[in-house]
Parts: structure tokens; C-alpha cells; sequence
């Protein structure tokens, strides 16, 4: 039973951190918005720029977030798994809290992409097994 546990617990973390970086790639890689303007010579000059080109540094930061937020949690959790950690349990339940309220506050906006990795999480720490002490 516990070896079971353990492994549907790194089957979802691992899938959290796919989520995650999959969630970065889009960021620097799919066209969100679309320009237009008139060239030299009246020629339409169309250009398309993903979230990161839009924004610059800052975009590149925060679209590393997902990525890096997901790293953390699945070292938490296989922390808790390996060794029992307190201090790897707490920020595993930070994290995923954190993860819960952003996926609320931007459900306007990056929310909804958020909310899977959250959840995928959630069921990955309730699934993680405890070693004895």
C-alpha cells in the first residue's frame, strides 16, 4: 500500500512539474497578441510577440514562476516522502497554498493555467507516503 502511494504521489508531483514547465514554454514560445503598422512604401508590416517579448524582463521572470514553483514543491514532497521532513512538509503545504491563491486572484487572467498544477499537487502531498519515525 505505501509503495503504491508513493509512486501515484511522484506520478502526480511529476506531472505538477510538467504542468509547470509546459506553462513556462508557452510563455516564451506561443503569439498572444498581434500588431499592426504601415511600412516603408504603405506595406501592412504585421507582427506577433509572446508573453515574454510583451513584456521584457519581467514577463521572462514570471514566466520562470510556474517552472520553478514546481521544481520546489516536487523536492519538498520527495523530501517528506524520503525522509519524513518538517521543514519539507511546510513548504510543501506553502506552496501549494500559494499556488491555490494564485490560481484565484488571476483567474482573470493566468489563474486558470495555474489551478491544474495546484491540484495536481494537492492530490500528489495527500497521496505521499510518511516514513516511521
Amino acid at each position: 500500500m505505501t509503495v503504491r502511494r508513493g509512486r501515484s504521489a511522484v506520478v502526480l508531483a511529476s506531472a505538477g512539474v510538467l504542468w509547470g514547465v509546459g506553462l513556462t514554454v508557452v510563455a516564451f514560445t506561443i503569439d498572444v497578441s498581434t500588431s499592426e503598422r504601415l511600412g516603408p512604401g504603405g506595406v501592412v508590416i504585421r507582427e506577433t510577440y509572446t508573453i515574454v517579448h510583451g513584456t521584457g524582463l519581467s514577463g521572462a521572470l514570471l514566466a520562470l514562476a510556474p517552472a520553478v514553483g514546481a521544481l520546489i514543491l516536487w523536492v519538498a514532497l520527495h523530501a517528506v516522502c524520503a525522509r519524513g521532513s518538517d521543514v519539507a512538509a511546510t513548504v510543501a503545504s506553502v506552496g501549494i497554498a500559494l499556488a491555490f491563491v494564485i490560481s484565484i486572484l488571476g483567474m482573470l487572467s493566468i489563474g486558470w493555467f495555474i489551478l491544474p498544477m495546484a491540484v495536481l499537487f494537492a492530490a500528489a502531498a495527500r497521496r505521499a507516503p510518511v516514513p516511521a519515525a
